[in-house]
């Protein structure tokens, strides 16, 4: 144990000397027994520096724990210790303006509150923000003052967590940051899900890193890294799911609501907590796009509302309910819920739920492409304006056309775009930004002024080409590649809806699908390839045929 301690004392040191040079370092060991790692960290911290924050962490297997543990948690700590300026941090560190006010609350010790709903469609873009993010914070705590991280028994983190690891080993390249992580590499998981999770994390890290084995000597250490395990309450139960939804951890909100809600089956609550617990489990599900499983506990936060007859919760689970329902492409049912919605939040009078009701008045009228009413609708746009929900009120924005018959002139739509744009710019939401230059680029084309449509549409190609979504990279193909159409260019057509057609398998959306074989046949019909129309017209209805058998 001596002889393994010395070597891995002295790769720590050289590997720390690098670290002192701005060039972050990552570690990764297998051991079956978690107590070697153990001691040879704690044995050989103190031969690297005294001047550095160094934090250890060991997971165990199904604890309760909070979002993207432990990093959030270091963060905390060492801005705490290295008295940062919270303001001055997140500035510095960049932090994506939608998520600032979570962290805000986070590392002052206060409960987060988002007001500015996540946009369904952006979500994706959000989860990389919110790593993004995580990543920039450690980059600046760690520029002046050395931080050491050493995790055991990493087999046990969660999803969300690993993929934290993957983006801090792509992103906290130039900073004096050391990770360690030992894990069991050939755990194996009962559920299949889990275990090609961790299968490909460790064959990540073998391909980028090489994962170094312990010595397998047994080595009985007895000052492991566990933290203390505490009764968990219904109410501090809710409160880490109510954490791990506000920073996007989904799933495990969902694994503690319903911990929560297992205990009130034996425990009296009152319905405010009951629909605060049910509303996560709810919300979650929405968010996985678990429709089903949402509705089920939409259903009941309905029942808790009416049980209560309080008109908020009346109006914020018929208002959910509707959305669900409009995930589903069930129109008709999101309808009749609206005019809920609309009856309970007026009975508020409380302006920012009657904000709500208007928003999803309008998330209904986008799904129906029929303009909503008028006078609700600049309503909606000032409450928005009011209470400063940007993020929310670009999503209200990107539709302009559909309102222009409320509206003076195409000047006044250009307009709306612009500023739009400009939010986007501001919020550095570069998902809502493509999704910007694309409307008004369309603008543009309703005049036939092609030219400009064709800039703008290639401002929102250029964008989406570098976040990498397939299949908003589908949509705008098929934009320019129907621009082109227009304007008689086949060639320039062909070209980018064969771009549009390379994409398709990466994604299962048949109404795209749909879009791009139907345009792709309508070019090979007016410039007469009459062949090519019909043989793309026979795979299309082939396609339907395997998608809706």
């Amino acid at each position: 144990m001596h002889n393994q301690l010395n070597l891995f004392s002295n790769l720590l040191q050289d590997k720390f000397k690098e670290v002192l040079k701005d060039k972050s370092c990552t570690l990764h060991f297998h051991t079956q027994n978690m107590g070697t790692f153990c001691y040879l960290i704690d044995n050989s911290i103190l031969t690297l520096s005294n001047n550095l924050l160094f934090y250890k962490y060991q997971f165990e297997a199904d604890k309760v724990t909070e979002p993207y543990e432990p990093f959030l948690y270091i963060i905390r700590e060492a801005a705490s210790k290295l008295k940062i300026n919270i303001d001055k941090l997140l500035d510095k560190a960049k932090v994506y303006p939608s998520h600032r006010v979570l962290f805000e609350a986070y590392l002052q010790n206060e409960t987060p509150q988002r007001l500015d709903e996540i946009v369904f469609d952006e979500l994706q873009y959000e989860y990389t923000q919110m790593r993004k993010s995580i990543c920039n914070l450690i980059k600046i705590i760690s520029k002046d003052t050395p931080i050491v991280i050493a995790i055991a028994d990493l087999q046990h983190a969660d999803f969300d967590t690993l993929e934290l690891i993957k983006s801090i080993s792509n992103n906290v390249v130039k900073s004096k940051a050391m990770f360690i992580y030992c894990y069991n590499k050939n755990y194996f998981f009962q559920d299949s899900a889990r275990y090609d999770i961790w299968s490909s994390f460790t064959s990540l890290a073998e391909e980028r890193f090489s994962i170094m084995e312990l010595a397998q000597d047994f080595y009985d250490y007895e000052d492991n890294w566990y933290s203390p395990y505490f009764d968990l309450t219904v109410d501090e139960l809710i409160r880490i799911s109510s954490l791990n939804f506000s920073f996007l951890n989904f799933n495990k909100a969902i694994k503690y609501a319903s911990m929560a809600r297992n205990l009130i089956l034996n425990n009296s609550v009152n319905e405010e907590t009951h629909f605060a617990m049910i509303q996560i489990l709810a919300d979650s599900h929405f968010y996985l796009g678990e429709i089903d499983n949402a509705l089920t506990y939409y259903r009941i936060l309905s029942e808790i509302a009416h049980r209560a007859n309080n008109f908020e919760m009346l109006s914020e689970a018929y208002r959910k309910t509707a959305l669900a329902y409009l995930r589903n492409y069930d129109v008709n049912t999101a309808t009749k819920l609206s005019s809920q919605c609309l009856k309970y939040a007026a009975l508020t009078k409380d302006e920012f739920q009657l904000l709500r009701a208007y928003h999803l008045l309008y998330c209904i009228s986008d799904k129906t492409t029929h303009p909503m009413d008028r006078d609700r609708y600049f309503l909606l746009l000032n409450l928005l304006e009011k209470y400063n929900l940007k993020n929310t009120y670009v999503h209200c924005l990107k539709n302009a056309s559909l309102y222009s018959d409320y509206y003076a002139n195409v000047s006044d739509l250009h307009a709306l775009c612009d500023k739009a744009i400009e939010i986007s710019l501001e919020n550095q939401n570069e998902f809502a930004l493509f999704v910007n230059y694309h409307k008004k680029g369309v603008i543009y084309s309703f005049n036939e002024d092609y030219e400009n449509a064709l800039v703008y549409f290639l401002k929102s190609k250029d964008l989406r080409l570098k976040l990498g979504y397939p299949l908003h990279l589908i949509r705008i193909y098929n934009g320019i590649g129907y621009l082109y159409m227009l304007t008689e260019k086949y060639k320039d057509a062909q070209r980018y809806y064969q771009k549009a057609i390379s994409q398709l398998h990466k994604i299962h959306d048949f109404n795209e699908v749909s879009a791009t074989l139907s345009n792709y046949a309508f070019l090979h019909l007016i410039s007469r390839n009459y062949k090519e129309c019909v043989k793309i017209i026979i795979n299309y209805r082939y396609i339907y045929l395997i998608t809706f058998s």
